[in-house]
């Protein structure tokens, strides 16, 4: 059975409505975004991942503009998050779309060595106003309900929350930028 944060990410994906005449799938190598949306109508579809594309390169260049970018369950291991960001601004269509995931909390996992990074939502807002979208949608990702470890870890650590954030169980985002 998947993982609760994997469930999430499905459900968010069978909500959506694909129509375009290319779609860029980066990191989909091993699970591709394709028959896992409410609807796909798509012309031509490519999926740029390891070891073709290293996801840390610092220039992307696609022969032509892609309408959608799908980024999914990659962001953690970006050492150099703007750079990536505005790689997948230039390679979108003007007012092209991009669906992309962010990790707030998960467990250090393989490959441990290039798991570099966990965001904020106030981190992720920052990170693709300034590299050129526009944030149509975030969905926060949740603990799993009546679970509440996290808080009283929170709690019993004596962690200084955020009073002006009243849910402190999001685990991670699944965002819809446009290209501004």
């Amino acid at each position: 059975m998947p993982s609760h944060f994997r469930m999430q990410l499905e459900s968010w994906l069978k909500e959506l409505e694909i129509k375009a005449d290319f779609v860029l799938d980066i990191g989909g190598g091993q699970k591709p975004v394709k028959g896992r949306t409410k609807s796909w109508e798509v012309k031509e579809y490519k999926i740029l991942d390891l070891p073709d594309w290293n996801l840390n390169n610092t220039w992307l260049y696609l022969d032509k503009k892609a309408d959608i970018v799908f980024c999914l369950e990659v962001m953690e291991y970006i050492w150099q998050p703007n750079i990536t960001i505005s790689n997948l601004k230039n390679i979108l269509k003007k007012d092209g779309i991009l669906y992309i995931s962010f990790p707030f909390i998960y467990p250090h996992h393989e490959p441990a060595e290039t798991d570099y990074l966990r965001y904020t939502r106030w981190g992720v807002e920052k990170l693709l106003e300034e590299t050129g979208f526009n944030i149509l949608d975030i969905k926060s990702r949740k603990a799993t309900k009546g679970y509440s470890g996290l808080l009283e870890f929170f709690i019993k650590e004596k962690m200084k929350m955020s009073r002006n954030f009243g849910d402190h169980d999001d685990t991670g985002y699944l965002i819809k930028a446009q290209k501004i």
